[in-house]
């Protein structure tokens, strides 16, 4: 196993470990602004990799109102061995629940930064996506649609069947398909 790789899975099994933080009793308004910040061995794409099997420093924002609505930004270095520095995703969207089901339907703007000239890699991508819990499983689906899939005068669909497992209130498993 790379260093790196076991770094990084000590990190992630460590991150899971409960801490004890000081909190105060009275509960505080939730903010409706969520983000993140990871570093993962390789950033990986619907299976194919992003940084050339490197390292990747990733990091986003996202906004969430009550209705439902949702915005955000995520980036991420990339290594497509052209010059190209890093993806740049912009997205929005709507979340709803109906009859047990929660129903996410969304827009993604895939950008890069550096890419050489005449090509281009930008795209947008529609999403409709549906899942149910079940106990502390949930099941799901999504499609994806993007009419100028790569920069290219080609229509793409992405198809995944997901899943995931609640351990505990700060583990839990998912993969997809």
């Amino acid at each position: 196993m790379k260093p790196f790789k076991l770094a990084a899975s000590l990190a992630v099994v460590l991150s899971a470990l409960p801490f004890a933080v000081a909190a105060q009793e009275a509960e505080e308004p939730s903010s409706p602004f969520s983000w993140s910040v990871a570093v993962t061995s390789d950033y990986v794409f619907r299976g194919v990799s992003q940084t050339d099997e490197s390292p990747a420093l990733q990091g986003g924002l996202t906004w969430t109102a009550d209705s439902g609505f949702y915005a955000g930004a995520w980036a991420s270095n990339v290594d497509f061995g052209d010059g190209t520095d890093a993806e740049v995703d912009l997205y929005g969207g709507y979340k709803t629940e109906a009859g047990g089901f929660a129903f996410d339907f969304g827009v993604v703007a895939y950008t890069y930064v550096g890419a050489p000239a005449g090509v281009s890699y930008d795209n947008v991508e529609l999403k409709a996506a549906a899942s149910r819990a079940f106990g502390p499983a949930t099941i799901g689906g999504a499609v994806y649609y993007s009419p100028d899939s790569w920069g290219v005068d080609n229509e793409s669909v992405y198809w995944e069947l997901n899943g995931a497992y609640t351990v505990s209130d700060k583990i839990s498993l998912s993969g997809a398909v």
